[in-house]
């Protein structure tokens, strides 16, 4: 699997255990799997061969 351009060993089986390994706060990030975006609140099955991008917000003022 593809995560931010990086290779990543898929051990997770799904979108928040990703999440939960990787310690990223669901709360604050945009997910888009294979071109796709995923809502937030959705939790999907995750395969080798997948891609990902992930991407976090940053408050600033």
């Amino acid at each position: 699997m593809i995560v931010n351009e990086k290779e990543h060993q898929l051990t997770e089986k799904d979108l928040h255990s990703l999440f939960k390994d990787l310690k990223i706060n669901p709360e604050v990030v945009v997910v888009e799997k294979n071109g796709e975006i995923i809502p937030r609140k959705n939790n999907c099955e995750l395969k080798d061969g997948d891609r990902l991008e992930i991407i976090k917000f940053v408050g600033g003022g």
